[in-house]
């Protein structure tokens, strides 16, 4: 889903209508089959309301678990070629004995977004997480039971 904003999901080239995606999950989970929301956060269109629009969509789709991720520049998609092209990163970056992928830090800083997004998000969500899982990369899975 990346975004529970619109304006977000069109910014990216994600142009699928998000009230039409979110009927059909509401079907789905009424199956009885799991539903999992990954968050991307960090771009440029990002803003209270954006969050807002987010929190509104979780609520609705009521999802099995959430997984939060912080942008992050990997070669050959339109953000790298951005990154680039800015000078933000350069081709050479790959080629360093340790590499990991970078974080996109230009419209929002990680940290502000662990210290101030990801809470606010979790505080707006209708239910508190059961249980949350991080194996130690930047993202975290919380997991929800929405009949408590």
């Amino acid at each position: 889903m990346e975004s529970g904003s619109q304006k977000v999901l069109n910014s990216i080239g994600k142009n699928y209508d998000l009230d039409e995606a979110a009927i059909r999950l509401c079907e789905v989970n009424k199956l009885g089959i799991e539903i999992r929301v990954s968050l991307t956060f960090g771009y440029k269109e990002e803003d209270i309301d954006t969050y807002d629009e987010t929190i509104n969509v979780i609520n609705r789709l009521k999802p099995n678990a959430i997984a939060f991720f912080f942008l992050k520049v990997y070669p050959g998609t339109p953000l790298y070629k951005q990154a680039v092209s800015e000078h933000y990163i350069s081709d050479d970056f790959w080629f360093a004995d340790e590499c990991t992928v970078p974080y996109f830090e230009k419209y929002k800083s990680y940290t502000e977004f662990i210290n101030t997004v990801k809470p606010y998000i979790l505080n707006g969500v209708n239910v508190t997480p059961q249980s949350v899982h991080n194996d130690g990369r930047d993202d975290s899975e919380y997991y929800f039971n929405w009949n408590v």
